[in-house]
Order: structure tokens, then C-alpha cells, then sequence
């Protein structure tokens, strides 16, 4: 069986997006951003979690306008802080 290549994105592929909130997190090789590109309602959310040095996207998803602020807290519970809003 066959397995499908999988295509990295990079952040450069979210370069059209407007930027709402940056996190960081002590030691950690990651940053997380919320973005959109639902401009000018931003009701949907885009949420990625990235590596810092290289760009590599690692996980991205969607959420709603309503769920930021939980989300946010939720990061916030887990160590990360806020460095851009």
C-alpha cells in the first residue's frame, strides 16, 4: 500500500492573514498564533501551533469567534503567554 505524501506547510503560508494574538512558552520550541483571513467579520479563527526556527507548521484549526477567549485561558492554564495581541 502506497502512503501519501503529506504536503509541510509553513507559516509563510499564512502570510495573507491578519495576526490577532502570539503565545510563547518558556523553553519551548513552539509558537502559537490566532489568526484570520475572515476579514472583515472574523467570526472563524485560525489557530496554529508552529516552530519557531524552522516555520514548520504543526497543527492548525479552526474555531469560532466565541471560543477564543477559552481557548486563550486554556493555553494560558497550560504555561503559555501572551506576547502579541
Amino acid at each position: 500500500m502506497q502512503s501519501k505524501k503529506q504536503i509541510q506547510q509553513t507559516l509563510d503560508d499564512f502570510i495573507e492573514f491578519k495576526k490577532i494574538y502570539k503565545l510563547t512558552k518558556k523553553r519551548s520550541p513552539d509558537t502559537i498564533e490566532f489568526i484570520t483571513d475572515d476579514i472583515p467579520d472574523e467570526w472563524l479563527i485560525t489557530v496554529i501551533k508552529y516552530k519557531t526556527k524552522s516555520k514548520k507548521i504543526m497543527d492548525n484549526f479552526i474555531i469560532l469567534k466565541k471560543q477564543v477567549n477559552d481557548k486563550l485561558e486554556s493555553y494560558q492554564n497550560e504555561g503559555w503567554i501572551l506576547t502579541q495581541n
